[in-house]
């Protein structure tokens, strides 16, 4: 839960204005850059503190170790968007794989230390910073190139209060769909059964968030310095390609349904079935998900918006209707599976048509 609503606060403090940065000119680029850096740091403290207070955390290294993740995720944003907007996707590569393993170390050290959730918050800021930590030479050299424009400047001539908008908006409501199914599976089944869900949801979608994201930002910033032309030929190439990590994702999610109970205990309720259920709608995100940012390179961040919402929407009615009916869990789980296959399957051709429209454009 901590770490849900201080990926919000990131997103309430930056507004994710680190995302434009690809698409702007070279001399705009650390106007913007600086902005969000320096906005989101300056507001991740008091954001952190208010957050970590709403969710009953109140005790002094709870409310610090709050502050610092919210600081350290503007950090690592902004790091990986100017790496990006540089090109230097070695950088990118780095950052991403520093950030994993540094996180998991520190949690299982924190953890074997002190078992409290504030050791755990202040290990996935380690590995934040860490992460950020090889963003520097692409920050130094945004700030050689920058122009004469202030940031007031930039921020009217690229009309990112609209990009903020759209895009920081969207951003919300996608971290509100990632925690909503928790927080619902808590209120309707208890901890104990929250705990299993996030524990089966985290081992499919660590692979599958390192995947998708590292491919939709990458892409990303190619068609931001390129152009839509090479926008179809890249997203049939990464089709054909995706069928390798689908097979090994699909693979894992089959070993691990019946390997996880035995290696983390008896304690988690239905964790084969939730794992099998939810194995085939993390191949759909891994995919969908990777052509995600060309919306953002279109300049159709609207449409990544209006279907957040509806996917937002359709948990909420899951949860109401699991509510009213007394549903059993697996049936929740499976209901909850069959709409991410939905709605990653319509994002998937609401991207191809927004890149088939660009084609024709041109």
């Amino acid at each position: 839960m901590v770490l849900a609503v201080g990926n919000v606060a990131c997103i309430v403090v930056t507004a994710r204005l680190e995302q434009v940065l690809p698409r702007l000119r070279p001399d705009r680029r650390w106007a913007v850059a600086r902005l969000g850096a320096v906005a989101g740091v300056a507001l991740a403290i008091p954001a952190g503190i208010a957050f970590s207070a709403v969710l009953g955390h109140t005790a002094p290294m709870d409310l610090v170790s709050t502050a610092l993740l919210v600081t350290s995720l503007v950090l690592l944003n902004v790091g990986t968007f100017a790496s990006l907007a540089v090109q230097d996707y070695r950088s990118v590569a780095a950052l991403r794989l520093s950030n994993g393993v540094i996180t998991a170390m520190a949690s299982v050290v924190g953890g074997l230390i002190h078992q409290a959730t504030w050791v755990l918050v202040v290990a996935y800021a380690v590995g934040n910073l860490a992460g950020a930590g090889w963003s520097f030479a692409a920050v130094a050299r945004l700030r050689r190139e920058r122009g004469p424009d202030r940031s007031a400047e930039v921020v009217a001539g690229e009309r990112l209060g609209w990009f903020a908008l759209n895009v920081g908006s969207g951003a919300v409501l996608s971290n509100l769909s990632v925690a909503m199914p928790l927080i619902g599976a808590s209120i309707l089944f208890g901890d104990d059964v929250a705990g299993s869900f996030f524990l089966a949801r985290r081992l499919l979608m660590g692979p599958t968030q390192l995947i998708a994201a590292s491919v939709s930002e990458v892409s990303y910033a190619m068609v931001a310095r390129e152009g839509a032309g090479r926008m179809s030929v890249f997203f049939h190439d990464w089709l054909r390609r995706s069928t390798v990590p689908a097979v090994m994702l699909l693979a894992l999610g089959l070993v691990a349904a019946p390997l996880a109970p035995i290696v983390v205990g008896d304690g988690y309720a239905d964790l084969t079935w939730v794992i099998i259920l939810l194995t085939t709608p993390a191949v759909a995100q891994m995919i969908a998900t990777s052509f995600a940012n060309l919306l953002l390179a279109l300049r159709l961040e609207h449409i990544r918006t209006m279907w957040n919402v509806a996917r937002l929407s359709g948990l909420v009615l899951i949860f109401l209707w699991a509510q009213e009916t007394d549903a059993g869990y697996v049936s929740v789980v499976a209901t909850y599976a069959a709409w991410l296959l939905i709605t990653y399957g319509i994002l998937l051709v609401l991207t191809w048509q927004g890149v088939r429209r660009a084609g024709a454009a041109l």
